[in-house]
Protein backbone atom coordinates (compact mmCIF):
# COMPACT_ATOMS: atom_id res chain seq x y z
CA UNK A 1 0.00 0.00 0.00
CA UNK A 2 1.40 3.33 -1.02
CA UNK A 3 1.57 6.52 1.00
CA UNK A 4 -1.57 8.13 -0.53
CA UNK A 5 -3.63 5.01 0.24
CA UNK A 6 -2.32 4.99 3.81
CA UNK A 7 -3.28 8.65 4.27
CA UNK A 8 -6.77 7.94 2.98
CA UNK A 9 -7.10 5.01 5.38
CA UNK A 10 -6.05 7.15 8.36
CA UNK A 11 -8.47 9.88 7.39
CA UNK A 12 -11.20 7.27 6.98
CA UNK A 13 -10.60 5.93 10.47
CA UNK A 14 -10.81 9.42 11.92
CA UNK A 15 -13.96 10.24 9.93
CA UNK A 16 -15.55 7.11 11.33
CA UNK A 17 -15.02 8.46 14.84
CA UNK A 18 -16.31 11.89 13.85
CA UNK A 19 -19.36 10.35 12.16
CA UNK A 20 -20.28 8.82 15.50
CA UNK A 21 -21.04 12.41 16.63
CA UNK A 22 -20.44 11.62 20.27
CA UNK A 23 -17.93 12.53 22.93
CA UNK A 24 -16.59 8.98 22.80
CA UNK A 25 -16.12 9.31 19.02
CA UNK A 26 -14.27 12.61 19.39
CA UNK A 27 -12.06 11.32 22.19
CA UNK A 28 -11.33 8.22 20.11
CA UNK A 29 -10.19 10.43 17.22
CA UNK A 30 -7.93 12.42 19.55
CA UNK A 31 -6.51 9.23 21.05
CA UNK A 32 -5.89 7.85 17.55
CA UNK A 33 -4.08 11.05 16.53
CA UNK A 34 -1.90 10.98 19.64
CA UNK A 35 -0.99 7.32 19.23
CA UNK A 36 -0.28 7.79 15.52
CA UNK A 37 1.87 10.87 16.17
CA UNK A 38 3.90 9.31 18.99
CA UNK A 39 4.49 6.02 17.17
CA UNK A 40 5.59 7.85 14.02
CA UNK A 41 7.88 10.16 15.99
CA UNK A 42 9.24 7.14 17.85
CA UNK A 43 9.87 5.12 14.69
CA UNK A 44 11.52 7.96 12.79
CA UNK A 45 13.48 9.03 15.87
CA UNK A 46 14.91 5.54 16.23
CA UNK A 47 15.76 5.46 12.51
CA UNK A 48 17.62 8.76 12.83
CA UNK A 49 19.59 7.47 15.83
CA UNK A 50 20.22 4.13 14.11
CA UNK A 51 21.62 5.90 11.06
CA UNK A 52 24.86 6.26 13.03
CA UNK A 53 25.17 2.47 13.05
CA UNK A 54 24.31 1.97 9.36
CA UNK A 55 26.70 2.68 6.48
CA UNK A 56 24.10 3.75 3.91
CA UNK A 57 20.44 4.40 3.39
CA UNK A 58 19.69 1.01 1.83
CA UNK A 59 17.26 -1.20 3.74
CA UNK A 60 19.69 -4.12 3.51
CA UNK A 61 22.09 -2.16 5.75
CA UNK A 62 19.66 -2.67 8.66
CA UNK A 63 20.18 -6.44 8.55
CA UNK A 64 21.50 -7.71 11.88
CA UNK A 65 20.91 -4.42 13.63
CA UNK A 66 19.06 -6.16 16.47
CA UNK A 67 22.36 -7.75 17.52
CA UNK A 68 24.27 -4.47 17.37
CA UNK A 69 21.65 -2.18 18.96
CA UNK A 70 19.02 -4.41 20.60
CA UNK A 71 17.16 -1.76 22.62
CA UNK A 72 16.69 0.62 19.71
CA UNK A 73 15.69 -2.27 17.47
CA UNK A 74 13.05 -3.37 19.97
CA UNK A 75 11.67 0.18 20.22
CA UNK A 76 11.50 0.41 16.43
CA UNK A 77 9.72 -2.96 16.23
CA UNK A 78 7.15 -1.92 18.83
CA UNK A 79 6.49 1.38 17.04
CA UNK A 80 6.08 -0.30 13.66
CA UNK A 81 3.86 -3.06 15.04
CA UNK A 82 1.73 -0.46 16.78
CA UNK A 83 1.38 1.47 13.52
CA UNK A 84 0.23 -1.77 11.89
CA UNK A 85 -2.47 -2.07 14.55
CA UNK A 86 -1.42 -5.33 16.13
CA UNK A 87 -2.77 -6.18 19.59
CA UNK A 88 -1.95 -5.53 22.44
CA UNK A 89 -0.27 -2.32 21.30
CA UNK A 90 -1.74 1.18 21.40
CA UNK A 91 -2.29 1.34 17.64
CA UNK A 92 -4.71 -1.57 17.88
CA UNK A 93 -6.69 0.00 20.71
CA UNK A 94 -6.83 3.40 19.03
CA UNK A 95 -8.41 1.83 15.93
CA UNK A 96 -10.65 -0.39 18.03
CA UNK A 97 -12.04 2.65 19.89
CA UNK A 98 -12.88 4.32 16.57
CA UNK A 99 -14.76 1.23 15.41
CA UNK A 100 -16.42 0.93 18.80
CA UNK A 101 -17.61 4.55 18.74
CA UNK A 102 -19.15 4.05 15.29
CA UNK A 103 -20.82 0.78 16.34
CA UNK A 104 -22.28 2.43 19.45
CA UNK A 105 -24.07 4.94 17.22
CA UNK A 106 -25.43 2.25 14.90
CA UNK A 107 -23.04 2.88 12.01
CA UNK A 108 -22.69 -0.85 11.34
CA UNK A 109 -22.19 -0.53 7.58
CA UNK A 110 -19.30 1.85 8.22
CA UNK A 111 -17.78 -0.52 10.76
CA UNK A 112 -18.09 -3.52 8.44
CA UNK A 113 -16.74 -1.55 5.48
CA UNK A 114 -13.80 -0.22 7.48
CA UNK A 115 -13.00 -3.63 8.90
CA UNK A 116 -13.22 -5.39 5.54
CA UNK A 117 -11.04 -2.87 3.70
CA UNK A 118 -8.45 -3.05 6.48
CA UNK A 119 -8.33 -6.82 6.16
CA UNK A 120 -8.13 -6.76 2.37
CA UNK A 121 -5.18 -4.33 2.43
CA UNK A 122 -3.26 -6.73 4.64
CA UNK A 123 -3.88 -9.75 2.41
CA UNK A 124 -3.21 -8.29 -1.03
CA UNK A 125 0.18 -8.42 -2.65
CA UNK A 126 1.70 -5.30 -4.19
CA UNK A 127 1.91 -5.11 -7.97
Amino acid sequence: MGAPAARIAHIGYMLMGLAAASSFGLSSVLFYLLVYAFTNIGAFGVIVVMSRYVAGEDLDQYSGLARRVPVLSAILAVCLLSLAGLPPLAGFFSKMYLFWAAAERGLYVTVIWGGSTRRSRCTTTPA
